[in-house]
């Protein structure tokens, strides 16, 4: 499973379950999608989705929600991307983890087409909040690929039914231009430095070496991420700071130790994390921001694999962010 999307699962997927049977979704072979209905269209992507009554936009996570546990979000997976490559990765995701005690099997899978994608979709309890499910769907061809997750409360089944039918509204129209530049919600300036845009994943967007390399799906690669996030008070943003440890050392990173501190880029509150770790046995260096505004916040993450001289102008380019 390749960086970005493992970053994804873990964010949103960990599950738990019983037997596949009493789950059953009963989804067909064939869905026909409805494009007349299905007009609202997630930012940043091309991707329509006919939303259940009662679900608003949150812009900064690509998500519609009728509250914060029950949306329906999206990863657009960066282009080049291709169905059965990226099927096979989840797949064995899913499987491996399942194996090494990680996650409990699924309730239930299915593989059919969507319109006139393929799709495969994993429905199971969230491993991690007691008391909800997701739904994960993954649909494309051989030129792109979606993620779609679904979260919604147990026992409810009206609520589990307009996930499930949301999700199966989906459809991609190729005529529409992409602008990831939709859900940048902050600007930063890199001249002077090494560094350069390379590109974007849904709402997470990557600086590397010469704006080359492939930081998105090489975990190794010298890089900054800057990922837009909804507003957050200062608490909160400290909260999140310090979970994102408990996710890299769910990646397997490994982090002896960490420092934090409160600080201010240009009139925001900031909290700043800074760790020498190491991943696959390859030592790394780790300078991570959270800072946010009345409009939303932005996690920062510079990662240091090759060059570690480079630390410091990933702390410069840090202090130029400006929040919209």
């Amino acid at each position: 499973m390749k960086q970005v999307v493992i970053i994804f699962i873990l964010c949103l997927l960990f599950w738990n379950c019983d037997a596949q049977t009493e789950h059953d979704l009963t989804i067909p072979d064939q869905i026909a999608v409805d494009k007349v209905k299905s007009t609202s269209r997630f930012p940043g992507t091309n991707t329509f989705i006919h939303i259940p009554a009662d679900y608003y936009l949150v812009k900064q996570l690509i998500r519609f929600q009728k509250n914060e546990q029950t949306y329906i979000q999206i990863m657009q997976i960066p282009a080049p991307s291709n169905f059965e490559a990226k099927r096979k990765e989840m797949d064995n995701y899913f499987q491996n983890a399942v194996a090494a005690g990680k996650l409990q099997k699924e309730y239930y899978k299915k593989e059919f087409k969507l319109g006139d994608y393929s799709a495969l979709l994993y429905y199971g309890k969230d491993y991690h909040k007691p008391g909800l499910e997701q739904m994960v769907l993954l649909f494309g061809d051989n030129t792109f690929v979606n993620m779609v997750v679904g979260e919604f409360p147990s026992g409810q089944p009206l609520i589990k039914k307009e996930i499930l039918a949301g999700l199966l509204s989906l459809y991609v129209d190729k005529s529409v231009t992409v602008d990831p530049s939709e859900l940048a919600n902050f600007t930063l300036k890199t001249d002077n430095t090494e560094f350069k845009f390379f590109g974007s994943a849904s709402q997470m967007f990557y600086y590397s070496i010469g704006g080359k390399g492939d930081p998105i799906q090489n975990s190794f690669e010298d890089q900054i991420m800057i990922m837009s996030l909804p507003q957050m008070q200062q608490e909160q943003i400290r909260s999140y700071g310090n979970n994102m440890i408990y996710r890299y050392r769910t990646l397997g990173m490994r982090i002896p130790s960490y420092s934090s501190k409160d600080t201010t880029i240009n009139g925001n509150f900031a909290y700043e994390i800074t760790f020498e770790g190491s991943f696959q046995g390859k030592k790394n260096y780790v300078y991570q921001i959270v800072t946010g505004n009345q409009n939303g916040s932005v996690l920062f993450l510079g990662g240091l694999y090759n060059r570690l001289e480079l630390m410091l102008q990933i702390r410069s380019i840090a202090a130029t962010l400006q929040l919209k």
